[in-house]
């Protein structure tokens, strides 16, 4: 396993931050993780699939919202269930610190 480049640390003052423990080499990869929310900006709507964000020529208006666009059913699918498994653990957790 590679040695860690960067560290995770915490300021009182400005919070979380990243920095380097190791050297460093012009457009290295530091640190990748799965967004928490994205979306499509408006200048790229419909140019772009609204689940994996791939460029097309073509792509299918979602039959649901009428708005957002996808590659094909596959995306559609993931994005919906996506979707229904983030508001299911929203819900869980107003329900946990509701009562």
């Amino acid at each position: 396993m590679e040695r860690r480049k960067v560290e995770k640390f915490r300021t009182a003052d400005r919070g979380h931050g990243l920095r380097a423990v190791a050297p460093l080499h012009p457009g290295e990869l530091l640190f990748r993780s799965d967004p928490l929310a994205y979306t499509v900006c408006k200048g790229s709507r419909g140019v772009v699939c609204d689940h994996c964000l791939l460029g097309k020529e073509k792509l299918l208006r979602c039959s649901q919202c009428q708005v957002a666009k996808y590659c094909g059913a596959k995306c559609q699918v993931s994005m919906s269930s996506e979707i229904f498994n983030s508001l299911l653990q929203w819900s869980f957790i107003l329900l946990i610190n509701f009562f």
